[in-house]
């Protein structure tokens, strides 16, 4: 989904400003279509504000998401080991929070979909390491001081409960 949002601000930029378009040149026609005068007006002037509104701020969204954007292989990583998938998400709120990672393990479901079951909420390190061996879920620091943190995921399976 993070590597869809851009796309999907641009198609909806696209559509709106279609609508828009829509709205002016067609003006007459839904004033005729309209027989009550208030909800005509009602209808146009909310059609008008919706989209003038709109406009900029999707400019403004497209403009600074691609300037401001988080690195996305940073953010999300997913490693395989064996039969396990270890999904990885740093989440950075900026100078409003404090940054941490999580670390989860990924459940494959029916119908293409998954579960995350949380393994292990770490703070922030610059850079780091996953690595499985056994039951034992080994993360290292590989800034600093390089310190590994170490989980038991024994009990963390991706079994379907009835």
């Amino acid at each position: 989904m993070a590597q869809l949002g851009d796309k999907l601000r641009v198609l909806k930029l696209m559509l709106i400003t279609l609508a828009f378009l829509l709205l002016i040149i067609r003006y007459h026609h839904i004033s005729d279509t309209i027989n009550n005068k208030f909800f005509k007006n009602i209808f146009i002037v909310s059609g008008f504000i919706v989209a003038i509104v709109q406009i900029p701020l999707l400019c403004l969204g497209i403009l600074l998401a691609g300037s401001l954007s988080a690195n996305l292989d940073y953010s999300h990583k997913e490693l395989k080991f064996s039969d396990r998938t270890i999904y990885a998400y740093t989440a950075d709120p900026g100078a409003m929070g404090k940054a941490y990672h999580y670390f989860y393990l990924k459940c494959k479901l029916p119908l293409n979909r998954y579960e995350l079951k949380l393994l292990k909420k770490l703070d922030w390190m610059p850079e780091y390491s996953i690595e499985v061996h056994g039951n034992k879920l080994i993360i290292t620091n590989k800034s600093g001081k390089g310190e590994a943190h170490l989980s038991d995921i024994t009990n963390f399976n991706c079994k379907l409960q009835p």
